[in-house]
């Protein structure tokens, strides 16, 4: 008579045990590598930097204004229609209203898109940054229609030199 390890069923049961734990070590790895990696993006999304487009190298402004733009039509225009009101047809042309748009689009993006954000980084770009964004975007534009565009009255004088 064999000894009670020795039983088939024993035998079976050892090989799953094996199985399984074979099986949690690979799955260990795979945490631990997606956590790193995670870790890692949250490290790379806090140190984005803003962007600030007279900085911006000439090869990058095409890219990123598309971004800026999918951002505009995918979260401010689908997700928040009255904020998306503010914005005339000539936004673009104030230099205001796209500063404030990027300051807006890449706020988001470090709550909405970044795995390491708090709740209370939600709250404050809901609360304190959207509608914020909002009123300054309408004082920005305040001057233009639908139909017409003004240039910014400031615009020329800090171009020109004619406060310093």
């Amino acid at each position: 008579m064999s000894g009670n390890g020795d039983r088939p069923a024993d035998r079976m049961l050892r090989g799953r045990v094996d199985e399984l734990d074979r099986d949690l070590q690979v799955t260990r790895a795979a945490v631990k590598a997606l956590s790193e990696s995670i870790t890692a993006m949250a490290v790379q999304a806090a140190r984005v930097r803003p962007i600030h487009w007279p900085d911006l190298p000439n090869d990058q402004h095409a890219a990123r204004y598309t971004e800026l733009l999918a951002w505009m039509r995918e979260v401010l225009v689908e997700r928040y229609p009255f904020d998306a009101e503010a914005l005339t047809p000539c936004w673009w042309r104030h230099p205001t209203a796209v500063d404030l748009l990027t300051a807006a689009w890449q706020s988001w993006t470090a709550v909405y898109r970044n795995p390491a954000a708090s709740v209370d980084r939600q709250v404050t770009w809901q609360h304190t940054t959207r509608p914020t964004t909002t009123f300054q975007l309408r004082l920005a534009l305040s001057n233009c229609s639908g139909a017409k565009h003004v240039d910014d009255p400031h615009q020329p004088e800090l171009v020109t030199g004619a406060w310093g």
